[in-house]
């Protein structure tokens, strides 16, 4: 039942994309996409791969915006499930965690790296230097986003992602932990390699 609810739901939504694009007038198209937001979101708790790829054209305010509704869901859902965790078992989750991660421990030289998110922003600032070479010009941060996802493993030398969802990136640091980066962290690091990188140019 609830598989059949998604296919009518993306149907639903696939009508929504193909009128917005048919709507010339920009304002009117803003007006119309406004109020399938809260659907959108919705959806994106099913298939968020398939709303990505739905939502794609349209304009990266109102994307932020079903991402947003999206993410707060999660944390949501996240905080719910944390309560209803006995002692127990968080104890066994963390132990199982760093098991997992020492197993898992890339090999990166100790001595070369000292702050660990500095294997992530490299990655991230060799993906955005590659798009604004295609492009001539910078691109949003979700397209730096939606690059570094889906297309990890050309770029990714070290494999240290681990994880690619649409809202959060899970990665193994040099020193063997696992980390999480979301989205919100990850605009924050790309403006200040971009700062950075533009600095070097002066």
């Amino acid at each position: 039942m609830q598989s059949e609810n998604n296919v009518q739901l993306k149907l639903d939504i696939s009508e929504v994309i193909d009128h917005a694009n048919s709507i010339e007038n920009p304002c009117e198209k803003l007006r119309y996409l406004r109020q399938y937001i809260p659907l959108l979101a919705v959806y994106a708790e099913h298939e968020p791969f398939q709303v990505e790829e739905l939502i794609a054209e349209i304009p990266e305010k109102f994307r932020e915006e079903v991402w947003g509704i999206y993410a707060n869901k999660l944390e949501l859902e996240g905080s719910k499930s944390d309560s209803n965790t006995s002692v127990e078992q968080k104890i066994d989750i963390n132990i199982n965690t760093e098991f997992i991660a020492q197993r898992v421990k890339p090999k990166v030289p100790r001595k070369t790296m000292k702050d660990p998110s500095h294997q992530m922003k490299k990655l991230i600032n060799k993906v955005d230097i590659e798009l604004e070479k295609r492009s001539d010009d910078p691109v949003s941060q979700r397209e730096v986003w939606y690059e570094l996802r889906v297309n990890h493993r050309n770029y990714d030398e070290e494999e240290i992602i681990d994880v690619a969802e649409p809202e959060k990136i899970i990665w193994n640091a040099y020193t063997g932990s696992k980390k999480e980066m979301k989205y919100s962290t990850f605009k924050k690091n790309l403006s200040k390699i971009r700062t950075e990188r533009k600095n070097q140019k002066k």
